[in-house]
């Protein structure tokens, strides 16, 4: 959790926030994707 914002004044800052939500957000799905086409690929049989 940041003490204070790396750029001044409100907008700039809930933009930054914004986009470090974005950036959270898509890492995260990101990670979730390699790791179901790991199972798959280890899991054949399991595809319906």
């Amino acid at each position: 959790m940041l003490k204070r914002m790396p750029v001044f004044g409100t907008p700039r800052g809930q933009a930054t926030v914004l986009l470090a939500d974005v950036w959270l957000n898509l890492t995260t799905m990101a990670r979730l994707v390699k790791e179901a086409t790991l199972a798959q690929i280890s899991r054949p049989e399991a595809v319906a």
